[in-house]
This record gives structure tokens, C-alpha cells and sequence, in this order.
């Protein structure tokens, strides 16, 4: 970790995710901890917009609910309840598997976009 973090740099809070990767928040990107080091997923400035589970979500739950009914719908939010998709001006980068963490993950990517 030291050899990626910038200076001055704070981290406030390490989310494990699946068995083998966590996300750190610093106080100004997301680096994500995989078993063979450390990576920048994405800074806080090029984050234009956050979604719970897909930015597309309600279309997804639409077909859902449209092919197999209240049924589809619950599999989705089964599936993904814990997914955040962060919209930025290159693409989406998507942070999985966070737990309970995603509802003050998203809390928290809504602040940083009011």
C-alpha cells in the first residue's frame, strides 16, 4: 500500500469485499486491494454520478417483472443489492460485493455529486 499512496494522502476506511479484495476510500480515490496488489479504481473528482446496483436499474426490473414477475425482480436485488455502478466521463467502474458497506458507500458518492 505505501508504494501507491500519493502524499499527504489519508484513508479513512477499508471495506472487504469478496474473500480475496477490499476497497480502501482515501481522502480523495478508491483503491481496490486484489491478491496481487494494489490498483487506483477511481478518483473521487471523475465521478459524475452513482447508482445502486445499475444505472439502468429501473429497465432491468421493468423486463424482470415482465418476464417472470415479482420473482425476476427479487433475483436481481438478490443478486446485486450490494453494487454500486459509478459513472464517470470514460465509462462505469463498478464496486461489488461491498455487503452492508453499499448503503454508506452510496451515501457517501452522493455527497461527493451534490
Amino acid at each position: 500500500m505505501a508504494q501507491i499512496t500519493e502524499p499527504d494522502e489519508g484513508f479513512i476506511v477499508k471495506v472487504s469485499a469478496f474473500p480475496d479484495i477490499a476497497y480502501w476510500f482515501s481522502d480523495r480515490r478508491v483503491v481496490v486491494q486484489v491478491p496481487h496488489g494494489f490498483n487506483e479504481l477511481i478518483r473521487y473528482s471523475a465521478i459524475t454520478r452513482a447508482h445502486w446496483m445499475f444505472g439502468d436499474l429501473r429497465d432491468r426490473l421493468t423486463e424482470a417483472a415482465e418476464r417472470s414477475g415479482g420473482e425476476g425482480i427479487s433475483q436481481i436485488k438478490q443478486a446485486h443489492f450490494d453494487r454500486i455502478e459509478l459513472e464517470t466521463d470514460g465509462g462505469i467502474v463498478v464496486l461489488e460485493g461491498l455487503g452492508q458497506s453499499y448503503v454508506p458507500a452510496l451515501k457517501f458518492f452522493g455527497w461527493l455529486n451534490r
